[in-house]
């Protein structure tokens, strides 16, 4: 029996232990059996301290972006960089709320992300709205309410760019100055793209939406739906016009792009229930390629501007921590396998 996806989702806020050191460090655990056609390039770990989730590079692939929480300086969750070539750490915000989901903002390489710092307080002279118990446990952060941001890669400038109540969090970046997000209204989570002061609604469909990743040349979206008992990928044109539904098999989770925007990135738990991997498929459903081979949760993937690059976050030490390695597939298709 598969978990609910509210314990999917909520599992990226865990409480787990801390670790002493800031300096990034080689794993040395012995992957699980490979193809014959693949080995499991080098695996570098990024962050040693809290818990850590959804890495992406800088455009320019020297740093790295990532949130963090559960630290000796602070319990929420705040933006951080590290520079690949000294291994150095620098935390960017300093938000009383929670802030997540950093990514760039292409038109002028600001970094944008999600915060329920101001959200939160001006709710507190009103009554909260009602959340349905599902999507309370599905994502606990739509009670909280949140909005999105915008500052500089140092973290300065810091502009608000939504101010609807309730929650708007999960941003990634369009082309020409466009934001997809995800928005919890008339309650349900639908994925919106803000262009200037229009917002549209771009998945309209009910149950779960989000985490939305457009492909490099902006023609393609893909996200997360929930329409039935699992999530699965769904890939559409920009404007979220012929959706389909590429995935079938197990909770398929945090969508990216290859550089050539031909293939989909993504995390999945379609062999075991308890143990995510991550994988890669043909925009059309095609071809999937296992690409992690370990114990454990390893999910949130996410690639470098030239697709050489791959990060991604694993529990595999016990640990929610960021990991680095060269982003390399088989050279042969997984066999089909029919949903359960």
């Amino acid at each position: 029996m598969r978990p609910p996806f509210f314990l999917i989702v909520c599992a990226t806020f865990i409480l787990i232990a801390c670790a002493p050191s800031l300096k990034g460090t080689t794993l040395i655990e012995d992957p699980l059996p490979t193809p014959p056609d693949y080995s499991v390039p080098v695996v570098t770990q990024l962050t040693m301290i809290g818990q850590n989730r959804f890495p992406t590079f800088s455009l320019d692939g020297k740093s790295v972006y990532f949130e963090s929480s559960h630290r000796p300086s602070h319990e929420k969750s705040q933006i951080y960089v590290t520079h690949l070539s000294t291994k150095r750490e620098r935390r960017l915000t300093y938000n009383d709320g929670e802030s997540h989901r950093v990514s760039f903002a292409l038109d002028k390489q600001r970094i944008l992300y999600s915060s329920t710092t101001d959200e939160s307080k001006e709710r507190e002279t009103s009554q909260p709205p009602t959340y349905p118990l599902f999507y309370k446990g599905q994502f606990e952060l739509a009670a909280l309410g949140a909005e999105l941001y915008v500052c500089e890669p140092d973290g300065s400038k810091i502009q608000r760019l939504t101010k609807k109540p309730g929650y708007d969090g999960e941003p990634s970046n369009g082309r020409a100055g466009q934001i997809y997000f995800t928005r919890y209204a008339k309650d349900d989570f639908d994925v919106f793209l803000k262009d200037g002061s229009h917002e549209i609604n771009i998945s309209q469909t009910s149950g779960f939406d989000g985490f939305a990743s457009p492909s490099p040349n902006g023609k393609k979206l893909a996200w997360v739906t929930l329409r039935s008992k699992t999530p699965q990928i769904v890939v559409a044109d920009q404007n979220g016009k012929k959706q389909s539904i590429i995935t079938t098999r197990g909770h398929n989770l945090f969508p990216t792009w290859t550089a050539d925007s031909k293939r989909i990135v993504f995390a999945s738990n379609r062999l075991e229930d308890d143990n995510f991997e991550i994988y890669s498929i043909n925009a059309d459903g095609t071809c999937l390629k296992r690409l992690t081979y370990m114990e454990g949760v390893d999910w949130m993937p996410s690639l470098s501007k030239d697709g050489k690059q791959m990060l991604f976050v694993s529990f595999r030490t016990g640990v929610s921590h960021v990991y680095m390695t060269i982003f390399s597939e088989p050279s042969s298709c997984e066999p089909e396998a029919p949903a359960p």
